[in-house]
């Protein structure tokens, strides 16, 4: 069965996407739409929301920089309105291509 996270990824423009399933992000760029989005379609992040309860939705929380060209996104479960409970934080380096997720014993690649 395709769930409604699988279904949204293939169907809706990225930028519909990237609004329906991150917060915090007031005005968004074009490469933070276009790596929330690719973050979302990996099968460890599909896999991550299969376990919530309740819906999980994104945040960009550091964007790349001079001394580090990678992004760090939150994994939030929605608990109210106005509460979020952090599931997860993916670090994705940009130049490299390598996504990493912060576990028990730091930063491992997960795709």
């Amino acid at each position: 069965e395709v769930d409604t996270v699988q279904r949204d990824h293939e169907l809706l423009p990225d930028v519909e996407f990237f609004l329906k399933y991150s917060i915090g992000t007031v005005s968004p760029g074009a490469e933070d739409v276009r790596v929330t989005k690719y973050l979302w379609g990996l099968k460890h992040v599909r896999g991550l929301a299969a376990k919530q309860k309740r819906r999980m939705v994104s945040m960009v929380l550091e964007r790349p920089g001079k001394s580090k060209p990678f992004y760090i996104i939150g994994m939030y479960d929605v608990a109210s309105r106005d509460h979020y409970v952090k599931v997860g934080t993916y670090r994705i380096d940009t130049v490299l291509k390598v996504v990493e997720f912060l576990g028990g014993r730091g930063w491992e690649v997960v795709e």
